[in-house]
């Protein structure tokens, strides 16, 4: 095993695997595991990991499929373009509010970015507006398809291997179940739903976010109602830790594409890259492609890939992705105004974001002129 200095002692190890595998495991199992005496010293733990970098959540998972009266997808994008447009092409991006996440590539010309969308085609639209004027050229792929997320084990290898990519495995059950629930959800739902997906769940910081952001007073007893309900009819499922390997600003971070001749082949792929390391990552498929975000060790970038150059059996395309400290690289929920509760249906706002980036682009077009 290769071994790497780090500030965490084998006590908090322990803590962070068991809290990655189970963010609800229970205080007499990690006591007795890590040698704590106390629950207050794992509180104080949690609170110096999460100082860190090392703990974020936790959070759930949101099935957005079963809620509504029609379908809603995942739509993700590789948007290319020059250099010189970064700052102007981030915007006309986030001009189309039902972006998800953007992630910048650390070579400064393309970005990576999960809408979440009724219509993919409508993103597509949009997407072209942009190409016409030749600003942009940009993929995408479109899923209904979870995403699966792996924490690290800290006692895990450092560097990746390649060499089981290709290993029988159990693998994750990519499809929402279906779920026919004959359920009118409310704006106080439709709001909790984006909470879950991207803040703690935390009631006390629920509370306090609606009231200064909204000036709407929940009760704690209201809210915890709301949360129960989700998970009861598995809208909120799959409660986790994002634990990154190392402090989030030390990590080599980066995306894949991933292709086989066959999508359970590419499916284990995903699933073996990483396993038994001291890695986090998170992956889907869309269509016959997997995609595939991975945090690791900074000591990988020599050596990334190397190991796949020779296999004919896998095609690849990798990015390597900027800091966590970028402030081009965010995260949001769903946008949480996208759902009608009177018709119980997901809307687009197609000409609200294609006017905003029109009066973006007439903008720069007036500014470039003078």
């Amino acid at each position: 095993m290769v071994l790497i200095n780090d500030d965490l002692s084998s006590r908090e190890k322990t803590l962070l695997t068991l809290l990655g595998k189970d963010p609800d495991t229970p205080s007499k199992i990690l006591l007795d595991a890590t040698g704590y005496q106390y629950q207050a010293t794992l509180s104080r733990k949690k609170k110096e990991l999460h100082k860190k970098g090392y703990i974020r959540g936790p959070y759930y998972h949101i099935n957005l499929n079963a809620v509504g009266n029609n379908e809603l997808f995942d739509v993700y994008t590789d948007i290319q373009f020059d250099v010189s447009d970064y700052d102007f092409v981030f915007k006309l991006i986030q001009g189309i509010r039902c972006w998800r996440w953007i992630y910048p590539a650390l070579q400064g010309d393309r970005f990576f970015v999960y809408f979440q969308s009724n219509y993919y085609t409508q993103i597509s639209r949009l997407l072209h507006l942009i190409k016409k004027e030749g600003v942009i050229d940009y993929s995408f792929y479109s899923s209904q398809n979870r995403w699966v997320g792996e924490n690290p084990d800290f006692f895990g290898e450092e560097m990746l291997s390649y060499d089981n990519l290709f290993e029988q495995c159990e693998l994750p059950e990519m499809n929402y179940p279906y779920q026919p629930i004959s359920k009118a959800w409310k704006p106080i739902d439709i709001r909790i739903m984006g909470y879950l997906q991207v803040r703690p769940c935390n009631i006390d910081s629920i509370q306090e976010f609606e009231q200064k952001s909204y000036g709407t007073m929940w009760k704690k007893n209201q809210i915890n109602y709301r949360i129960q309900k989700l998970i009861n009819y598995k809208i909120a499922e799959r409660k986790h830790y994002n634990i990154a390997p190392y402090p989030r600003d030390k990590c080599f971070s980066f995306l894949l594409f991933v292709e086989t001749a066959d999508p359970v082949v590419t499916l284990q792929v995903l699933r073996n890259l990483g396993r038994r390391c001291r890695v986090y990552k998170a992956y889907t498929s869309a269509g016959e492609t997997g995609i595939l975000l991975c945090w690791v060790s900074i000591r990988n970038m020599p050596t990334f890939l190397s190991g796949l150059e020779d296999m004919e059996e896998i095609w690849i395309k990798a990015y390597q992705l900027k800091a966590h400290t970028s402030p081009y690289m965010v995260k949001q929920s769903f946008d949480v105004s996208n759902f009608d509760p009177q018709s119980q249906r997901w809307i687009f706002p197609y000409k609200e974001y294609r006017d905003c980036i029109n009066h973006l682009l007439e903008e720069r077009s007036e500014i470039q002129q003078k």
